[in-house]
């Protein structure tokens, strides 16, 4: 990590990815230095280092405010709640000083079970702390107002209060939504949750692409989405592959379906 903090200075480069499973806070205090002194670095991509938790994520964010970094992947990371605060204030000032943050990824970040990993800050804290729906809320709020694109697959995403937070936010209606994309999939979302989602897509003017693979959809939701598509101008892409019994015969011909 040390050597790979000095290359990111050293080289200018423009992007950086952290993979590996025994990453520590320690190792996280370096990686946060090293991008304060990389003023060229645009795409910061920290992937699969399931010991980092809320602390760490914290200290990361604290550096981000101040870099020109676009593009965030915190993914198979522990945010919880504090993390996850942190990340909306981030997403919130940098939007503020006219700097935001363009692209955010959190797959598998959220809402998923951490019964069985102990973080490298705390290895004795209990790992079952729920999200609470106030935390949630804010971040889905101010993300779709600041993000370009937001993937927040393998989520375990199911609940009609989660749902509908991400209906509130993508329908403009109360603010104006900056969101192009949103990616779903691998989450239970169900019929229900799509009709609930469908819900916001009616009333979304930015959105060109959702992604809602292997997401429990059956025939039913093709008829909410087609609902949906008569109020909505702007979505092109759907990515829908993986969901039982779906039937395409159903969807409206005059829209772009793409499966994958």
């Amino acid at each position: 990590m040390v050597k790979s903090c000095r290359r990111l200075v050293q080289l200018e480069l423009k992007s950086c990815r952290i993979s590996h499973p025994d990453v520590s806070f320690e190792q996280i205090l370096l990686l946060a230095a090293a991008v304060l002194e990389s003023p060229s670095l645009r795409k910061l991509d920290i992937v699969d280092c399931p010991k980092l938790g809320p602390k760490s994520i914290t200290h990361l964010c604290e550096a981000l405010k101040d870099t020109g970094v676009t593009h965030l992947s915190l993914e198979g990371v522990d945010l919880r709640n504090e993390g996850l605060k942190s990340l909306t204030q981030l997403l919130r000032d940098r939007d503020a000083a006219g700097h935001r943050i363009k692209a955010l990824s959190l797959e598998g970040s959220i809402f998923h079970d951490r019964s069985t990993v102990a973080t490298d800050e705390a290895p004795m804290m209990a790992t079952t702390e729920p999200m609470q729906d106030i935390v949630w809320k804010d971040f889905v709020s101010v993300a779709c107002q600041t993000l370009e694109s937001l993937d927040l697959s393998r989520n375990q995403l199911s609940r009609a209060g989660q749902i509908s937070d991400l209906a509130n936010g993508i329908s403009s209606r109360k603010s104006p939504c900056r969101l192009l994309a949103l990616l779903l999939s691998n989450n239970p979302i169900g019929d229900s949750g799509m009709d609930i989602l469908c819900q916001g897509l009616k009333r979304n003017r930015t959105m060109v692409l959702l992604a809602c693979a292997e997401c429990e959809l059956s025939a039913q939701s093709s008829h909410f989405l087609t609902d949906a598509l008569r109020s909505n101008p702007s979505l092109q892409r759907l990515y829908l592959y993986g969901n039982k019994e779906w039937d395409r015969t159903s969807t409206n011909n005059n829209e772009e379906w793409k499966y994958w």
